[in-house]
């Protein structure tokens, strides 16, 4: 009998290879001594993780959600984004390693959405690329666009190993600036009530519920930080009995959004548990 087999005939669910915000959870939740975490424990549905039998765990990833105007309503940044970074990357491949091998550049762009027709970009792109590529005295600039938005460019010196004479070093949308402590908060209550509508039909299934987000805005925030957000924000958690943001970079280093710690917020982390 195949392995497929077995694991029909036994019953036991499907489960998938975890993605990488549920990597970040896992060793958050081993970072502080929990042994039994199980992933999927029912399969493709909710919860993500269950502890120690009785607390379950939804992840998300915190970003920020846009409306791109391409109709299809909100979505995340780095979705939005995708199409014009793949369509950056082909043009930019498209000049080769150029004629001087000891110099490679890497372009970065910023821009406001809606993002720009491709063929206007490509012209105004033309003009300035070309004309740097074809100057002997290179030196690293900046460059506002006009093509109906705000689309900035900036060259800067890079590797020689790059393969080519440009390479995209950087694409970001100037949405995803702003105030840091509203967009966490717009983009937390967009996260928070997709899945308290996920997990309505699991609920009775564990006592404990909790939402665990790895924070891709403000990568966990100071201590300061995050003492202002409580201060000035009050959320609705969706019925979740714990909320808590974690550094992506850093995946033990916690900020716990509810219920607000009664210790100082600087030993936050230690209270997750």
């Amino acid at each position: 009998m195949s392995s497929s087999s077995k694991k029909k005939a036994s019953g036991e669910p499907r489960t998938r290879k975890m993605d990488e915000s549920e990597s970040l959870v896992e060793q958050y939740l081993r970072s502080f001594g929990y042994e039994d975490v199980v992933h999927e424990p029912n399969g493709n549905v909710p919860p993500d993780f269950v502890v120690d039998k009785r607390i379950a765990i939804e992840v998300r990833r915190l970003n920020q959600n846009i409306d791109d105007g391409t109709g299809k309503g909100r979505r995340g940044i780095e979705e939005a984004e995708k199409p014009l970074g793949d369509w950056l990357r082909n043009y930019l491949s498209s000049y080769g390693p150029g004629d001087v091998s000891d110099q490679r550049w890497f372009v970065c762009c910023s821009f406001r959405h809606p993002r720009p027709e491709y063929s206007n970009l490509k012209e105004q792109l033309d003009d300035l690329l070309r004309t740097f590529m074809d100057n002997p005295d290179r030196q690293p600039l900046e460059r506002d666009l006009t093509v109906g938005m705000r689309f900035k460019v900036s060259l800067i010196k890079g590797s020689t190993q790059q393969q080519n004479f440009f390479t995209l070093g950087g694409l970001g949308a100037e949405e995803a600036g702003g105030w840091v402590l509203s967009e966490i908060y717009e983009n937390l209550r967009h996260c928070i009530k997709e899945k308290e509508r996920k997990i309505s039909k699991h609920r009775g299934k564990y006592p404990e519920w909790w939402l665990i987000l790895p924070d891709h805005i403000g990568h966990g925030l100071s201590d300061l930080s995050r003492n202002q957000f409580h201060d000035k924000f009050s959320i609705e958690t969706g019925g979740f009995d714990k909320i808590i943001l974690i550094n992506p970079l850093n995946a033990a280093r916690a900020f716990q959004v509810h219920p607000r710690p009664t210790l100082p917020i600087r030993y936050a982390q230690s209270e997750s548990k």
